[in-house]
């Protein structure tokens, strides 16, 4: 009897990922019924529907794999994360590590044409990061994923076979399936798979991750410009503090993107770049001896034109700067007043010395101690304040312990052991902030 199948989906980015593991997700008791499974795997960070992202952490790794082996034993087993294509050595990691114990694995991707795909990705980086560059600046420099596909697709191959990696394409014109999206196209690829689904069955979720539009756009861009240093682009505390301040409006918002930020001669040259590559990914992976991988030959896009004079520049970044500092002030206000509260007359200890514990020494708490595991930081000194180690601490009970990283489970977990209670001898720093959630 043929083994189950474990299927990792890798995205790649902005080819409806989001939506599709929303619709994973949601149909798992649906999905079984057809003999496949998209297990939920305590997943931390971006949603709760991608369900591939903690694989490769160290901490709770081994229950994660044992429960994909549980899930093996009844059904094919799918997992999904894109970041599988961002970072393709952590992908060929967890390959071997599923092919210790299974011998059936399988690898599907969508790929969609790399000048949409750059305009996607930096659209949504403009909408959630602080990107204000030019488009051209940002492939170069930071977009991170690379336009050449054969690559990545050529080492997958090399660590499972060729026969074993699935490529779909995003483009309407290519789904397969009754409803010719990306729903239905998954469901028909589905491998050793004769599914006729009946979509009553299904919850189909609305779209995700949708495209910034028109001048909100424009603004936008001209708000990501006030970060504190124009050359950290990834300024991930004022990127936080950006996306929620500039994402109000439900009407700022498309479902695809009405114009495009390539010149009609850069959109030739980047396809150009790829051509060969993507014919041989087309001839390879989809037994398309022409070499055509993508349909769509359109390149006509219209460019996006900034309206806003350079005196409607500067009042937006003033007022923006302004609404910004508030913000960040209202935010951390809960913390501060729980840890008044509730430190009584004890001493205070801030656990970790990161970012997020940076952030509290800029307000008056004046800390007895500050403790951090790293051997690098032990007995030195942080705002004149001194490093210790955490076992070095043998009366626990006269401090008032703020837990600081954004990641806290083992420190809790240290704490609970030593017979502390959190909300009365400590408290978890993000239990108050709301920017902890990763973006």
């Amino acid at each position: 009897m043929k083994k189950n199948i474990l299927l990792f989906h890798i995205g790649t980015h902005k080819t409806g990922t989001t939506s599709l593991q929303r619709f994973l997700y949601e149909n798992n008791k649906v999905l079984q019924k057809y003999n496949w499974s998209y297990p939920y795997l305590d997943t931390a960070g971006i949603t709760i529907w991608t369900n591939g992202r903690k694989l490769t952490w160290d901490e709770g790794k081994n229950k994660r794999w044992s429960m994909i082996k549980k899930e093996l034993q009844e059904y094919n087993v799918i997992i999904s994360d894109e970041e599988f294509w961002y970072y393709p050595q952590k992908l060929l990691d967890i390959l071997s590590t599923a092919q210790e114990f299974h011998e059936n694995v399988k690898v599907i991707v969508y790929l969609r044409r790399q000048d949409r795909l750059v305009e996607s990705m930096y659209n949504q980086d403009v909408k959630t990061l602080s990107e204000h560059e030019s488009i051209m600046s940002y492939m170069n420099n930071r977009m991170g994923l690379p336009n050449n596909y054969l690559d990545n697709l050529e080492k997958i191959s090399e660590k499972i076979g060729r026969k074993n990696i699935i490529v779909r394409v995003y483009e309407k014109e290519q789904f397969a399936g009754d409803r010719k999206d990306i729903f239905s196209d998954f469901i028909y690829s589905l491998p050793d798979s004769d599914i006729h689904p009946n979509w009553e069955e299904f919850t189909i979720p609305e779209r995700l991750n949708l495209a910034l539009n028109g001048n909100f756009y424009e603004i936008k861009q001209i708000c990501n410009s006030t970060i504190d240093n124009p050359l950290e682009v990834w300024n991930k505390e004022q990127v936080r503090g950006i996306k929620k301040i500039s994402g109000l409006k439900n009407n700022q918002f498309s479902q695809g993107l009405s114009t495009g930020y390539f010149t009609k001669q850069e959109r030739i040259d980047l396809l150009k770049s790829q051509a060969e590559n993507n014919a041989e990914i087309a001839r390879k992976y989809l037994n398309r001896e022409n070499g055509e991988l993508f349909y769509d030959k359109f390149l006509d896009y219209p460019i996006h034109q900034d309206k806003a004079t350079d005196f409607e520049k500067d009042m937006i970044q003033t007022l923006f700067s302004m609404i910004y500092k508030q913000q960040k002030i209202i935010e951390i206000l809960p913390a501060i007043t729980a840890i008044f509260l509730l430190k009584k007359d004890r001493k205070l200890a801030l656990w970790g010395i990161g970012k997020n514990g940076e952030k509290l020494l800029n307000y008056p708490l004046f800390p007895d101690i500050m403790i951090d595991n790293d051997p690098d930081k032990y007995y030195k000194m942080k705002n004149n304040i001194p490093v210790v180690p955490s076992d070095e601490i043998i009366n626990w009970e006269e401090y008032f312990v703020v837990v600081t990283p954004q990641f806290s489970e083992k420190i809790n977990e240290i704490l609970c052991n030593k017979g502390l209670k959190k909300g009365e001898n400590y408290l978890l720093l993000n239990d108050y902030l709301d920017e902890f959630v990763v973006y």
